[in-house]
């Protein structure tokens, strides 16, 4: 009876469900825009291991599930740093923008080849000369010599003499030599440092999830370790708190960068793990502040090993992609 179940609570839509209800419905239930969220916000922005404290004593109707929120905070840092790279990748394309070569004066002479500076740069030189060490191709194979130009992907810069002979390097071989490769040959094809930043920054972003629930593991078995009488569920809900925090914060520093902002960020993260694990496991400040200083040597290391394999990962998926 009435516009509410009185067994479940579910409101009376009838059933037919407008299109506006259901957005609502699905954006309400994802971000908990009903109090939850604004609420847990609040708290862990001016109240450091309050919201993780009320969490794991059982007042969790008031608050946002950890697990909730750290997958949110992941989804939202994925997205600030995809358009955070897109500008770096603007920026750093204007900024190399003047120093492409967009045309050169080439002169074939019975010495060689010179190659003279544009006359709409300011010149160092006439003519410029560059001789490279490991790729030297002869003035009869010039035109013809694709493997001797592909290290280089750029104007040929030098002095090419008659007597030299031709010596190049073949394919790139391993995983760094083929991404290298990948990479140079991305920046040939017209989009310069762009599409080489971008091709990074795509295969980052496809590391994330790997890289921060590597994170969340580790930092549990650490927690479970130093504090082995509590329960791993415990340890489970301090480690996703604390890393999604962590992925705010991240969010935070990619859309407002500045170092001040960082040193900020960087204090107040470090206030929540303190008092989080003091809330969490009720030990003295003592053995809580070891327990902190610990746990925070272990888990650099840890990310130390996540971090190698994710560019290990990120090499092989540009080899595999634009390797040759």
């Amino acid at each position: 009876m009435g516009p509410w179940c009185h067994a479940c609570g579910q409101r009376d839509l009838g059933t037919r469900v407008e299109l506006k209800e259901l957005v609502a419905e699905v954006v309400g239930e994802t971000f908990e825009i009903e109090g939850r969220l604004p609420r847990t916000l609040v708290s862990i922005a001016f109240r450091p291991g309050h919201w993780l404290g009320e969490f794991l004593q059982g007042r969790r109707k008031s608050y946002a599930s950890p697990l909730r929120f750290y997958l949110l905070m992941l989804f939202v840092c994925a997205i600030a740093l995809g358009f955070a790279g897109q500008r770096l990748a603007t920026e750093l394309d204007h900024a190399t923008a003047k120093l492409t070569w967009q045309d050169q004066d080439v002169r074939i002479t019975a010495e060689g080849v010179n190659v003279l500076r544009p006359a709409s740069l300011p010149p160092l030189r006439e003519p410029l000369a560059y001789e490279p060490t490991d790729c030297r191709p002869d003035l009869d194979v010039l035109p013809y010599a694709p493997l001797c130009e592909q290290p280089w992907r750029e104007p040929m810069l030098y002095t090419l003499y008659a007597h030299e002979s031709l010596s190049c390097d073949g394919p790139a071989e391993g995983v760094l030599g083929r991404a290298f490769d990948g990479l140079g040959t991305l920046a040939s094809e017209g989009g310069g440092v762009r599409r080489v930043t971008q091709a990074l920054i795509k295969s980052w972003l496809q590391q994330i999830p790997l890289v921060v629930s590597l994170l969340v593991l580790t930092h549990g078995v650490w927690l479970a370790v130093l504090w082995f009488r509590h329960h791993l569920s415990t340890h489970a809900m301090v480690s996703l708190v604390l890393h999604g925090l962590g992925l705010l914060a991240l969010t935070l520093l990619v859309l407002w960068p500045s170092p001040f902002v960082a040193l900020v960020l960087f204090a107040w993260h470090q206030l929540h793990v303190v008092f989080g694990l003091k809330r969490a496991y009720g030990s003295s400040w003592p053995r809580t502040l070891l327990g902190y200083a610990a746990t925070s040597v272990l888990w650099g290391l840890s990310a130390l090993v996540v971090l190698v394999l994710a560019w290990f990962l990120v090499f092989n998926e540009v080899a595999q992609t634009y390797g040759h």
